[in-house]
């Protein structure tokens, strides 16, 4: 098996573990679905580096695989089972029409930029994963999902800036210590709302936001 070809079919498994994130309404939020998308998406990358002799990169994407992959997966499923989190109950958009739109956003980064962006299809299959976890944000209440939705666009973005050879060791450990910290502060957040507010539906907080408003009127 070639080289582009195990890339995409870890690109595959990746857009695949996305398009469940958009289906599922765990309390978990699709922890482990990122979790699968990190790995394969790492892979990509640890195949990428390889390939160009950038070994120094690559030792950078295997902590990348660890973090992502594994221990910020951890760290999430944990902060779930604290906060005692139920299932989402109501999205912002129906899951089917949430998975069309996400469907759309793969199939026509695919189709459309493939041609325009530097790695081809598969940069089209990894810009999809990062525009599908921007639907999810956009679509779910629950702070867990969000942030889920959160981690696939930056493992997303990760993936097509390797693949049009534009990522160097240093940028990447720089592209993953800022992802790390902004999970951490969203985590952070997330204990904080739902100590304080009771609740980690988004919606629920812009309702009390507003009947406090309307309190101190």
């Amino acid at each position: 098996m070639s080289l582009d070809a195990i890339q995409l079919a870890c690109l595959s498994v990746g857009t695949f573990a996305v398009l469940l994130l958009v289906w599922d309404k765990s309390a978990t939020g699709g922890i482990w679905f990122v979790a699968v998308q990190a790995l394969a998406g790492g892979l990509v990358s640890f195949v990428h580096s390889l390939e160009a002799h950038a070994y120094l990169l690559t030792a950078v994407v295997i902590m990348g695989m660890l973090v992502k992959a594994v221990a910020v997966p951890i760290l999430l499923w944990l902060t779930a089972r604290r906060l005692s989190l139920p299932s989402e109950g109501g999205a912002r958009l129906h899951t089917p029409a949430a998975l069309l739109v996400s469907l759309l956003l793969v199939l026509g980064s695919m189709l459309l930029l493939s041609d325009v962006l530097p790695g081809g299809v598969a940069s089209g299959l990894a810009l999809g994963q990062a525009l599908t976890g921007v639907c999810v944000v956009a679509t779910r209440r629950g702070i867990l999902a969000q942030i889920t939705g959160f981690i696939a666009t930056e493992t997303g973005i990760s993936t097509v800036l390797t693949l049009a050879g534009g990522l160097s060791w240093s940028l990447e450990f720089l592209l993953l210590a800022e992802a790390v910290a902004a999970v951490l502060v969203l985590v952070g957040l997330a204990v904080l709302v739902r100590n304080i507010a009771g609740t980690g539906d988004v919606a629920l907080l812009r309702q009390l936001a507003e009947y406090d408003e309307e309190g101190a009127a």
